[in-house]
């Protein structure tokens, strides 16, 4: 419209100054869109977290950094970034408009409260840009992404299963007891990370200055099968907002019960039904930090909304995989099944 005015003038009075403001409003727009387009092309945004990995209840700040190469600032810079959790069905997205200053480096800061178990991904779905008339926008989509793990905690009042474990050995003999790793002594070797306490043969390595260990015969049919049934109730169809809570459950039980095995001194497999492969993701685990790798790859996996459809599958298919520790939101169920 201004531009249109400007014309009319320039028209009726014939004067220079309206003939260079009609030209000067013509060209505008065309520099407006050339510079802006050059600026936006050599921003960069990046995500990043405080941490890689933390003990729920967390709150860490997402960080979104905005390098701007150029000498064109941008007031109007929109960031979109989608936020979910394999484990739960909720996701976000949100839409950020923050300044990108010229030949500046910006950091922006935004904390996140994380309450459940799981791994979080926060995605850069794209960018937007406006010129300096706000005639033109400027999009770009984006693959920087970011992530945060959120571990359980394994609280100090733990209750332990004493039926799983065997009364310890001697020198001579294995117990019997099911779920052990039980069988006749029939070598000896220098110990491992992750080797059982009870394994050690105390009275030679007292002679020898270092922690020997006792083989066994068979040991990997007998080691605990911790199968984590990764159920959760359609929240659509669900009335009761504790629901939507019970798959953290499932996590704090099986993340306190492989607690309690590593502190006796235990391997096992922890393992889940992925309904990604139609298979079971099983990971063998010594010590405690194959325990956290085994809990990081489990979070990738998705939540299903039939109870128990690992137990059914697992005995469908007629797996022996040792002592079978059921672990659902009510606990470990069916010990030594």
């Amino acid at each position: 419209m201004l531009t249109v005015v400007t014309l009319l003038f320039t028209v009726y009075y014939r004067q220079s100054f309206f003939l260079v403001l009609f030209l000067l409003l013509c060209f505008l727009p065309v520099i407006s869109y050339f510079a802006c387009s050059y600026g936006f092309k050599h921003i960069n945004v990046s995500l990043a977290s405080k941490a890689y990995m933390a003990d729920k209840p967390a709150t860490l700040p997402l960080f979104v950094t905005i390098e701007n190469e150029s000498h064109i600032p941008f007031t109007h810079f929109e960031v979109t970034l989608h936020s979910f959790c394999c484990f739960y069905p909720k996701q976000q997205q949100e839409k950020l408009v923050l300044p990108a200053y010229a030949r500046k480096h910006s950091v922006n800061s935004f904390p996140i409260a994380y309450k459940k178990s799981g791994c979080y991904q926060t995605k850069l779905v794209d960018v937007a840009a406006y010129d300096f008339l706000q005639l033109f926008r400027y999009y770009r989509q984006c693959s920087a992404q970011t992530e945060v793990q959120i571990m359980p905690v394994a609280t100090g009042e733990v209750s332990y299963h004493n039926r799983i474990y065997g009364e310890g050995f001697d020198e001579y003999e294995e117990t019997s007891l099911k779920g052990n790793v039980s069988s006749n002594v029939t070598d000896v070797r220098e110990y491992r990370p992750g080797d059982r306490l009870q394994k050690i043969h105390w009275k030679l390595s007292a002679k020898s200055d270092n922690l020997m260990v006792k083989e066994n015969e068979a040991t990997t049919s007998n080691r605990f099968f911790l199968l984590t049934e990764l159920y959760s109730p359609d929240p659509l169809s669900s009335s009761d907002p504790k629901d939507a809570d019970l798959l953290d459950k499932t996590i704090d039980y099986a993340f306190m019960l492989g607690t309690e095995l590593l502190a006796a001194g235990e391997s096992f497999f922890l393992s889940c039904y992925s309904i990604k492969r139609n298979d079971f993701s099983t990971f063998f685990v010594r010590n405690k930090d194959e325990f956290l790798l085994a809990f990081s790859r489990l979070f990738y996996e998705s939540a299903y909304q039939e109870e128990n459809l690992g137990r059914s599958i697992y005995e469908k298919s007629q797996l022996n995989q040792g002592t079978l520790l059921h672990i659902t939101h009510k606990g470990v169920e069916d010990v030594l099944s």
